[in-house]
């Protein structure tokens, strides 16, 4: 059973992923390239996403996150906006990191959470602003008009990245 265990400030470059690959949605069908790209052009701000739910394991000594797509995105932004640390919600260790832990890499529609995916997705996140934004907007009611041609050239980087 998952218990709160009370919220604590932390560099999302303290915790891990529990996940080698993130979907480039959320479970709300927003893109979560575009709601980067809303917090760097402070269209949108860290507080208007839940906390990241963390657990501490105790064995390896490291902080993980239950939360995966919005670490990752955390990670990606934090050096373009400078936020240092992030409020998080500490929970129990349970089942549900040893089950993460263990989740094969999906392919498709995803980026790996590896050091050099985040790199890259902030390369591309660092264009979109330079180009005033990429695809739908990921919160709030309005929706800007997708840009095919930097959602194609972002695919293609995704795709070499997987290669």
């Amino acid at each position: 059973q998952q218990q709160s265990l009370g919220a604590r400030l932390l560099s999302p470059a303290l915790i891990k992923n529990t996940q080698t690959t993130v979907n480039r949605t959320f479970s709300n069908g927003g893109s979560v390239l575009q709601a980067m790209v809303d917090l760097v052009m402070g269209k949108a701000s860290v507080s208007d996403f839940p906390a990241i739910r963390v657990g501490f394991d105790e064995e390896k000594k490291m902080w993980y996150s239950a939360d995966n797509r919005r670490l990752f995105m955390l990670k990606v932004i934090e050096p373009l906006i400078r936020f240092g640390t992030v409020e998080v919600e500490v929970i129990n260790w349970t089942t549900e990191f040893e089950a993460k832990n263990r989740q094969v890499p999906r392919f498709g529609d995803v980026w790996t959470t590896d050091d050099a995916s985040v790199v890259a997705v902030r390369g591309m996140v660092t264009r979109c602003v330079q180009d005033g934004g990429c695809v739908r907007s990921a919160i709030g009611a309005e929706q800007a008009p997708i840009d095919n041609e930097v959602d194609e050239r972002a695919h293609r980087i995704l795709s070499d990245l997987l290669r």
